[in-house]
């Protein structure tokens, strides 16, 4: 939730991470899912 701190912006994720790398996680994840964007992943 965004009161504890563990939602991201999606112009501050699109500087940390390659855009291509982003756009192949969010296009693998189910659109019901969560999106877990981490180093691992």
């Amino acid at each position: 939730s965004k009161s504890l701190g563990n939602v991201s912006n999606l112009l501050d994720l699109m500087d940390a991470y390659d855009p291509r790398a982003f756009r192949l996680l969010v296009l693998r994840a189910h659109y019901r899912s969560p999106i877990d964007v981490s180093d691992d992943s």
